[in-house]
C-alpha cells in the first residue's frame, strides 16, 4: 500500500519531471523488492547465454542465430523469474528469447 501511495503521489504532481518520475519509480521498485524478500520470494538468476530451461523460462520468441553456440540459449531476457526461497519450483517463469 505504501508503494501505491508513492506512485499515486507522483502521478498527482502536475510539475513532475522525468528525473523525479524515475526517482519515484526506483523508490517504489526498491520497496517492492524488499517486501517480496520479507515474504520469502527471491529472483531467479537468468541471463543472456544461459541454456534454455523450460522449468524456469518461457520462450516468448525464437530467433535464428548465425553462431551455432547460441542455439538453444537465451538471446534476450524480457522479464525475470521468481521463486519462494524455500522451494525449488518457480513461482513466475522468466520470459526469454531463444536462439534456434
Amino acid at each position: 500500500l505504501e508503494i501505491h501511495d508513492d506512485i499515486e503521489l507522483a502521478l498527482q504532481d502536475e510539475n513532475l519531471s522525468l528525473e523525479h518520475a524515475k526517482s519515484a519509480m526506483t523508490s517504489a521498485q526498491d520497496k517492492l523488492v524488499d517486501s517480496a524478500k520479507r515474504n520469502g520470494i527471491e529472483k531467479v538468476e537468468v541471463k543472456i547465454g544461459d541454456v534454455f530451461d523450460k522449468e524456469k523460462m518461457e520462450a516468448v520468441s525464437v530467433v535464428a542465430v548465425q553462431d551455432e553456440s547460441q542455439k538453444g540459449k537465451v538471446i534476450a531476457v524480457i522479464s525475470s523469474a521468481y521463486k519462494y526461497s524455500n522451494k525449488e519450483h518457480v513461482l513466475k517463469a522468466a520470459k526469454v528469447v531463444v536462439g534456434k
